[in-house]
């Protein structure tokens, strides 16, 4: 089974009420299996690793809400914050990590209780996250700053930031946690930084580079575009495209199955 946006993303809102839904989709046949309601216009979308629950950030309702995939029923909504973004889990599980961007804050979330552990201020309007392998360090992009902030887990504090540029959107990470990559929305850019030297470098990449994934089996970047139907594919070390993919519609987050 997949998770399905109407549309192509990872969830979609129902327009005929204030309920949000989620689609199942079995990718075998492509046929819709179920539709699972939630409270609310859902941004982004998140099984957990364990397969028991999947979990959606809903901006307006200021929370998250947990539906139980064997029922298909709403077991828990969690406020977290104004705005919540994006989601990325612990790999132990036990917790979920959630930008606010309406209040510049992240917020964990226990996922045996689901309740709010902390919260960490981080500034600067928080979106897309990717999560060192170590679990150590969380890498948040800003939008208000155009920077990648550091977030060290153990003490909660910001522990470097680094530039990115415009509306910065995409960021991800090479396999081994030592490649930090960006993409700037509005100054047109993908960005490259060796977090061991802080080297920094940058390639020109048009229009509007958006969602980013490094894929596990060559480490190649691939990013979409906000305003073309494209997906580029880029060499991870020059930044050079080596292929664009036409897509039919506008391109948005990146899911990757690794082989």
């Amino acid at each position: 089974m997949s998770w399905s946006h109407h549309g192509g993303g990872a969830a979609a809102t129902s327009e005929e009420s204030n309920a949000g839904l989620l689609y199942v989709v079995d990718t075998e046949t492509n046929a819709i299996v179920r539709k699972l309601e939630v409270p609310g216009p859902v941004h982004h979308v998140l099984v957990t690793s364990d397969g028991r629950y999947v979990v959606s950030t809903h901006p307006v309702g200021g929370g998250i809400s947990v539906v139980d995939l064997d029922s298909g029923e709403l077991v828990k909504t969690v406020a977290t914050g104004p705005a919540p973004n994006y989601m990325v889990e612990t790999d132990d599980g036990q917790s979920l990590l959630v930008s606010n961007s309406g209040n510049d804050t992240i917020s964990e979330v226990d996922t045996g209780h689901w309740f709010v552990k902390r919260n960490l201020r981080v500034g600067g309007g928080p979106e897309h996250m990717v999560l060192a392998p170590d679990n150590e360090r969380l890498y948040v992009n800003n939008v208000t700053s155009g920077q990648v902030v550091v977030v060290e887990l153990s003490s909660g504090t910001v522990a470097a930031t680094y530039e990115v540029g415009e509306e910065p959107h995409g960021v991800g990470l090479s396999e081994d946690g030592q490649v930090l990559y960006a993409t700037s929305k509005g100054s047109n850019r993908v960005v490259r930084i060796d977090l061991a030297s802080g080297t920094r470098q940058s390639a020109a990449l048009a229009p509007a580079p958006y969602h980013l994934a490094v894929s596990p089996r060559n480490g190649q970047l691939l990013i979409t575009s906000r305003t073309k139907s494209k997906l580029w594919v880029l060499d991870s070390e020059s930044l050079k495209v080596i292929d664009e993919i036409p897509l039919e519609g506008i391109g948005h987050q990146i899911s990757i199955k690794a082989y």
